[in-house]
């Protein structure tokens, strides 16, 4: 597990890092406070593929923040922490396509399965959401949507690239990422089942 831990509070981001570390000895684990260093964070550690973030630490701007990490790193899992976030908090962290939310009241062997989970492709909510899940169905981000429409008009990820002005390896990664959630293996299945979805969204 690579995993980059966000949060302004010293002791709890330390001991997260050290449970992640006592699970998996060869991880690479590093942390910040401030939130305005995810993205240096990122950028210089590619092994990095995933960030748990406090949603109300300073600079987050709650949702804001983690949603321009999203975009910004769309090959990235988001996951959001929070001691003190509400039924309605947790359910609009899940329809912005947030990976996962984990309330800092779950034990530590809790937080590391649920990292793992949001690694193998599994999106990771409390209980209480599962009910919303079976309503609302797979969702995805704003760039995930506008990939998945070039993908339904028969792009190649060479033009869905050019036409939406990203490189290669974004499109991928959304593409990879959508093809998770809707349990999809090939463009084609991708392509079908996300058309599905989005049309039974607009009805």
């Amino acid at each position: 597990m690579n995993v980059l831990i966000a949060d302004d509070e010293v002791l709890l981001r330390d001991a997260l890092a050290g449970l992640i570390k006592l699970s998996d000895p060869t991880s690479i684990v590093k942390t910040c406070g401030n939130f305005h260093e995810i993205a240096g964070y990122l950028k210089t550690h590619s092994e990095i593929d995933t960030v748990l973030i406090d949603l109300y630490m300073p600079g987050t701007n709650a949702l804001k923040g983690p949603c321009q990490v999203m975009r910004e790193f769309p090959d990235h899992f988001v996951i959001l922490m929070s001691g003190a976030a509400s039924e309605a908090d947790i359910v609009n962290c899940y329809n912005a396509g947030i990976h996962g939310f984990i309330p800092k009241s779950i034990q530590g062997r809790a937080v590391v399965a649920a990292i793992q989970l949001v690694q193998c492709g599994e999106r990771c909510f409390p209980a209480s959401m599962s009910h919303r899940r079976a309503e609302t169905g797979p969702t995805f981000t704003e760039r995930e949507m506008r990939v998945l429409r070039e993908l339904q008009a028969g792009g190649t990820n060479k033009i869905i690239a050019l036409s939406l002005g990203i490189d290669e390896a974004s499109v991928k990664g959304a593409l990879r990422t959508a093809g998770r959630r809707l349990g999809a293996r090939t463009r084609t299945e991708i392509a079908l089942r996300s058309a599905k979805h989005m049309t039974t969204d607009a009805a």
